[in-house]
């Protein structure tokens, strides 16, 4: 899956998520507890959807392009300074391993692309915590 080859390749290639990277279901579990991660920084890798793309059909066999779109949300967590200006050094470190870790990367599931970066986002700075969010895509295709 998709998500999982991400959390491994996170954890592998940023030293500073290696076991701190988790998916939805935790995250959902924090966000209805209302809680943080115990340490940080801490990465949350999410399934965004498809799109659809070009479509080419010929005798007996479809072909369409698609688009995989997954957000990897970064949260970075201050020492004491409620307005968040002493973790942005640290999440700018973050922001760029995350992009060097997967932008021009694709896992060895999908045959078609690697993956390039289409957004990132400020999400939050609340009471010293940044959380910040990249969103990745890649190509691959539907055969059937």
């Amino acid at each position: 899956m998709l998500v999982d080859d991400v959390i491994t390749r996170l954890e592998a290639q940023v030293s500073d998520l290696a076991g701190r990277v988790q998916g939805a279901a935790e995250l959902t579990a924090l966000v209805r507890e209302g809680a943080l991660p115990n340490e940080t920084p801490f990465a949350f890798v999410l399934p965004l959807g498809l799109s659809g793309g070009e479509v080419q059909s010929s005798t007996g066999v479809f072909i369409q392009s698609v688009q995989d779109t997954i957000a990897i949300i970064l949260l970075v967590e201050g020492a004491g300074d409620v307005s968040g200006e002493d973790t942005l050094p640290e999440m700018k470190v973050l922001i760029d391993a995350t992009l060097q870790a997967l932008c021009g990367w694709g896992p060895a599931s999908n045959n078609f692309g690697v993956f390039r970066v289409t957004r990132g986002a400020l999400v939050s700075l609340n009471a010293g915590t940044q959380i910040y969010q990249l969103d990745f895509a890649i190509d691959d295709q539907i055969r059937i």
